[in-house]
Formats: C-alpha cells, structure tokens, sequence
C-alpha cells in the first residue's frame, strides 16, 4: 500500500510495510520506493534517518551535508529537520 509521506511529489514514494506474522505488529519503519525502479524499495524512512540502501545510488550521496554512510547504506537523520534527506531524495529523482 502507497502512503503520502514527506517524499510526495519528489518523484518517491512511500510504501508501508506489513507483518509477515499474522497477529504481530507491523514494521516501524516505511520503505521508500522509486516507481521507475520497481524491482525493490530504494531505502527507509525510520523515525529517525532517512535511510538509502540502493547500491548504485551511495556514492552519488555519501559526500552530501548531513550524510553518515554505513556498511549498507547511506543515512540521513531527520530528527533536527528533514530537510538533508528531502534534498537526498530530489537528487536521487534529479
């Protein structure tokens, strides 16, 4: 299921996870989905990062302000202001 979320209208979207477990609590997290690029989500938004996991997409934004890379990904907290992540995600769609 699609979501409206702070990626809307950036080319992005955000996809809630569900529970692979009947009866157990969903995901804390949405994952973020890139419509021309369908074969899996592109990363995380979590309650505090933005979180891009697509491989050909770290080395555009490891160097970007804000950015923290980690072995899997390239996150950007939102906690301060989402603004780091929001400007992740325009360049990605750019």
């Amino acid at each position: 299921m699609l979501a409206k979320g702070p990626t809307a209208g950036r080319g992005i979207e955000s996809c809630r996870t569900g529970s692979w477990f009947p009866g157990r609590q969903p995901e804390n997290y949405l994952r973020i989905i890139d419509p021309k690029y369908t074969a899996h989500g592109i990363g995380y938004l979590t309650p505090g990062t933005f979180s891009f996991s697509r491989t050909s997409d770290r080395d555009r934004l490891k160097d970007m302000p804000g950015a923290r890379a980690i072995s899997n990904a390239v996150n950007f907290s939102h906690v301060d202001s989402a603004q780091p992540g929001l400007d992740a995600a325009r360049l990605l769609n750019a």
